[in-house]
């Protein structure tokens, strides 16, 4: 994986290792934006495969492939050599005219590839000297998890709980308070795509939520409000209605040990006929601190992995300089645990070594506003958090975003997207 750039590399390195992320990121956020403005047919399947683009703009295989993979590729600098050429591009941009992608899409995309080019042509001269350059700034990770073993537990895991889901979402999004900006408030939107049941009396949770400081203490000076008060049902649960399946899942709230709140899908049926998409969205004032104290020294993102699913997607949101600069720092980290043994992972000293899972996957920097969202993991995702944030009164441009992904994510686990928090300004670092 190619490693975000540092303050501390040469003028030269630092330059072309920043402006390979950056144009690389945006040509990959203006191409998934194209792919996701292709109008909806009556009848026709959406686009959720390369297959599907091959079909729909009657392109080359090879091309929609290689255009479906950097659309929704979390490292596309890993997969450089299967980036298109401009000519292959072109191909792809008017196939898309032709299908009636919106005209802005298109022109923003069109810029994305001819600044790309220019880069390439500007740091190397042509594309396969470029990609030896981006080659080689790449570090040797962590062996990879067999994919094959953790499909296989999937299989098993599904059969013995008696129930699965497509996609588990946790999105993650905070922004100084304005009633305290030493505060943090927090809006948290978590669900499942495609959860099904194989098995009549299974249950399910879909959120999973407390709040606590680093060293376990509860914080007590937070309130939460629903996203939408109109929507809010089903026992103080908030769902996001237009982004749910139809009929409207039913769901429970239930109080759990350690302080956490649960909330529980209520199914019927089994198979195709229990399939689910839910959504539920609550936001936190004054939730977290801001800056460094004496019982915290991180701000942790956890998404606890209770259902096997075939796609996990924990994302984090954070409003530009919160935590710093994403251009000149690598700050954000990924931790999983095993919970085997049923402790906290954000608390000081509530893992050990021994809990935590070697990945080979990690958080990756996509960007700034929703447009960087775009996933076939979540139908309407960048729609959905934009909406939300709109509710709010929040900018979605100026919000930094932070992505993992992981197939067929390890349960029962928990994946830690973790932040150090900052020293606040005009305070004594001893």
């Amino acid at each position: 994986m190619l490693t975000e750039p540092k303050a501390s590399a040469s003028p030269g390195l630092f330059d072309f290792r920043q402006g390979a992320f950056a144009a690389l990121r945006q040509l990959r956020s203006a191409v998934s934006a194209v792919i996701s403005g292709i109008p909806a047919v009556p009848g026709r399947r959406t686009i959720a495969s390369a297959a599907d683009l091959q079909r729909i703009l009657e392109v080359p295989t090879t091309l929609a492939w290689k255009v479906h993979k950097l659309a929704y590729s979390t490292d596309p600098a890993a997969d450089i050599e299967s980036i298109p050429g401009q000519a292959a591009f072109k191909r792809f941009l008017q196939a898309a005219e032709e299908a009636g992608v919106p005209h802005p899409s298109l022109q923003s995309a069109a810029s994305a590839v001819d600044e790309f080019e220019d880069f390439v042509k500007s740091h190397a001269g042509d594309r396969r000297t470029f990609e030896s350059m981006v080659s080689g700034l790449a570090e040797d990770g962590s062996e990879k998890m067999d994919l094959a073993h953790k499909r296989a537990a999937f299989k098993a895991q599904s059969h013995f709980l008696g129930l699965q889901a497509k996609t588990h979402l946790g999105c993650f999004v905070y922004r100084p308070s304005e009633a305290d900006p030493d505060q943090l408030d927090w809006l948290i939107v978590r669900g499942m795509v495609g959860l099904r049941r194989l098995r009549q009396n299974a249950s399910w949770i879909i959120s999973r939520t407390r709040v606590v400081n680093d060293d376990g203490t509860m914080r007590h000076s937070y309130t939460r409000e629903p996203l939408d008060p109109k929507n809010d049902e089903t026992h103080g649960i908030s769902l996001l209605r237009e982004f749910c399946s139809r009929p409207l899942p039913k769901l429970r709230r239930v109080t759990a040990g350690l302080g956490f709140m649960n909330v529980e899908v209520v199914g019927e049926g089994v198979g195709n006929s229990s399939a689910q998409t839910c959504f539920v969205a609550d936001v936190y004032r004054k939730a977290f601190v801001r800056y460094r104290d004496e019982h915290n020294a991180t701000q942790a993102s956890v998404t606890h992995v209770r259902t096997p699913c075939e796609a996990l997607l924990a994302d984090v949101l954070v409003y530009e300089g919160t935590f710093g600069d994403p251009n000149t720092n690598a700050i954000a980290q990924l931790n999983v645990f095993s919970d085997h043994r049923v402790v906290d992972p954000v608390v000081t000293g509530g893992v050990r070594e021994c809990d935590r899972l070697t990945v080979s996957e990690s958080v990756t920097y996509l960007g700034k506003g929703v447009e960087a969202m775009h996933t076939p993991d979540v139908p309407r995702y960048p729609e959905m958090i934009g909406q939300s944030l709109a509710r709010l009164g929040w900018e979605a441009r100026k919000f930094d975003v932070y992505r993992c992904r992981i197939e067929f994510p390890i349960m029962p686990s928990s994946v830690v997207v973790q932040f150090d928090l900052p020293t606040k300004p005009g305070q004594s670092t001893g």
